[in-house]
């Protein structure tokens, strides 16, 4: 897998071909990847199609200081698969995707607390967005 970047944290990996590639919508708020990004986690694969419309993290701005800015590029790819997980058909369940971002986090360098903190916020909350499947 020439080109692929590899992110590790023990047993945990997350691998990507290349940063994702994205540009902002108009509202400033959503973001647009201008290229296919694919990413190898544990043993799921995805790739996340051109076009496909992401918010980041979708962290409330009163947990900014704990978990930090919801387009960190540390969280970023890690978010985008996430949004993919929950708004496409992909046969991947809540909680598998839920996981998958906790140790994406991991692996891409964040701390394991705030990485907790952002999957037992997901558990909580995420149903929401998981039964509307709108970003």
């Amino acid at each position: 897998m020439a080109g692929w970047v590899l992110y590790r944290d023990g047993d945990i990996y997350f691998q990507m071909d290349a940063a994702p590639k994205v540009a902002p919508l108009i509202d400033g708020e959503l973001w647009e990847l201008t290229e296919d990004f694919e990413v190898n986690i544990q043993e799921y694969s995805f790739v996340v199609p051109k076009g496909f419309v992401t918010d980041g993290a979708s962290i409330p701005r009163f947990f900014w200081r704990l978990c930090g800015h919801p387009l960190e590029a540390t969280r970023f790819p890690a978010a985008i698969v996430h949004d993919f997980l929950y708004y496409e058909d992909t046969g991947v369940d809540r909680k598998t995707a839920d996981e998958l971002y906790r140790k994406m986090l991991i692996a891409l360098g964040e701390s394991k607390f705030a990485a907790r903190v952002e999957w037992i916020a997901l558990r909580c909350f995420g149903w929401r967005r998981w039964n509307s499947h709108e970003p």
